[in-house]
């Protein structure tokens, strides 16, 4: 996601011998680098990919689970302040008549 709390979850959620890849770069932040040694977690980085590294990816999302487990939470556009505040990443879903 580029943030320093995606890259968290990442760690925290990467499987016993499993790479996390970092895209892009969210900083200088804070991580508990500890599944690095203890699972065995590799880390791969990159700046930047191609439109068919993009499609490889998005066609790998029903084998990983979808991206619901990396949405922490879905706010009203008039909730705009409280997404914000919450920690990872916010998506509005506004109503539209």
């Amino acid at each position: 996601s580029g943030s320093g709390a995606g890259f968290r979850q990442a760690l925290a959620l990467a499987q016993e011998g499993g790479r996390v890849l970092l895209l892009g770069a969210p900083g200088l932040e804070w991580a508990d680098l500890s599944p690095f040694w203890f699972k065995e977690v590799s880390l791969s980085g990159s700046y930047t990919y191609t439109r068919e590294e993009f499609g490889e990816a998005v066609a790998l999302l029903p084998e990983l689970g979808g991206l619901e487990s990396l949405v922490g939470g879905v706010f009203p556009l008039e909730g705009w302040r409280k997404a914000l505040s919450a920690r990872g990443k916010a998506l509005f879903r506004p109503n539209v008549s």
